[in-house]
């Protein structure tokens, strides 16, 4: 009997110990964060993210599991996916299969379209919000946004929210979803030149795209941001144009002037 049960307490054991090394552990446990969409904020837009899912809140706020990526819709309506982040737009859902993707991207500003459009949103407006009623509406519409014509976003926009006679323009969405970049990606940006020449540079991009700064030895940077990312400007007396990662933060790009030449690369602060 006491051989009987010391085996019975060595198994009981041994499952203990495989139980406690296969069970669960916060080390388990995917890790969180919370981020917003924007072209302003919307609000209302479903959204997944691994084994996360819910409703964009008030100022367009979500949770997404860190390192997965979040996909978004409207009933039927699939917006794309991006790699989950504190900010998410338009532009980063179409960088997922584009890598030069910004505001003037097809699939972005349609994207932005159909948010402004169903929302009745101007370009000054300063939040979107869908209603349940909206979602319900387009459960059985698809639309590809690389592809669909005016017609037929018309057509899925007035199905969704009836009432609306006309699209929100390809101009104004671009517009739209560019202001909403600069507000969200403006500050103090710093880093280095080299080529020819080298040095240092320091820029502020204000909230309208408006880019100023200087080189290390006190010379000026100007220029502005267009399409949202898309850079042009003047240092120095040399043309200096590039691009702001909005995936990464960083500002970087080439410089030229007469037979001189590099690049430039920096960070926000």
């Amino acid at each position: 009997m006491k051989k009987i049960l010391l085996c019975l307490a060595f198994v009981c054991f041994f499952a203990l110990l495989l139980t406690g090394c296969g069970g669960s552990s916060s080390s388990g446990t995917p890790q969180t964060a919370s981020g917003v969409f924007i072209d302003a904020p919307v609000e209302g837009l479903s959204y997944v993210s691994g084994s996360h899912s819910g409703v964009t809140g008030t100022g367009g706020t979500f949770t997404y599991e860190v390192g997965q990526p979040i996909t978004f819709s409207l009933g039927g309506v699939t917006l794309g996916s991006a790699t989950g982040q504190p900010v998410i737009t338009p532009v980063h859902i179409a960088l997922s299969s584009n890598s030069s993707a910004n505001a003037s991207t097809i699939k972005a500003y349609r994207i932005t379209q159909f948010l402004m459009s169903i929302t009745n949103s101007t370009l000054n407006s300063t939040s979107m919000t869908i209603t349940p009623a909206m979602r319900t509406a387009a459960q059985n519409l698809s639309i590809n946004f690389d592809t669909v014509s005016d017609a037929a976003l018309l057509s899925a926009v007035q199905t969704i929210s009836s009432g609306v006679t006309q699209l929100v323009t390809s101009g104004t969405a671009i517009q739209h979803l560019s202001n909403s970049i600069y507000s969200n990606f403006a500050g103090t940006y710093s880093g280095t030149y080299s080529g020819t020449n080298s040095g240092t540079w320091s820029i502020s991009i204000s909230s309208s795209g408006i880019v100023s700064g200087s080189l290390g030895d006190g010379s000026s940077v100007t220029g502005s941001l267009v399409n949202g990312t898309v850079f042009s400007g003047n240092a120095s007396g040399s043309g200096w144009i590039g691009n702001l990662n909005i995936m990464t933060g960083v500002f970087s790009g080439t410089w030229s002037g007469s037979g001189i030449s590099g690049t430039f690369t920096g960070t926000k602060h």
